[in-house]
């Protein structure tokens, strides 16, 4: 993930130099948080149905728990539409 996001603000800082890549991370930090938990509750969803029984409590638990990380990232990439469309553009537009 890290050599990913150096390599990011590698070719963004290489494309154009006159925009900061601080500006992209308005946006960017909620974004990847929001992916992040929703590849999290994917994969402890997926552990769940491969190991253990449909109408355990456990898996009622474990079903709940991934719902509700799912709902938090949908959240958190909601948050980073907003801060994209409405501040990062008002900020590149200011420096542009």
């Amino acid at each position: 993930f890290a050599s990913f996001t150096s390599f990011l603000f590698y070719v963004i800082n290489y494309a154009n130099y006159k925009l900061p890549s601080f500006i992209l991370l308005i946006h960017f930090i909620p974004e990847i948080i929001g992916f992040l938990l929703a590849a999290v509750a994917g994969a402890v969803l997926s552990v769940a149905i491969m190991r253990e029984h449909w109408g355990s409590n456990y898996f009622k638990n474990v079903i709940k728990n991934a719902f509700l990380m799912f709902i938090i990232s949908l959240g958190c990439l909601f948050i980073a539409s907003l801060l994209e469309v409405f501040v990062s553009k008002s900020v590149i537009h200011a420096i542009i």
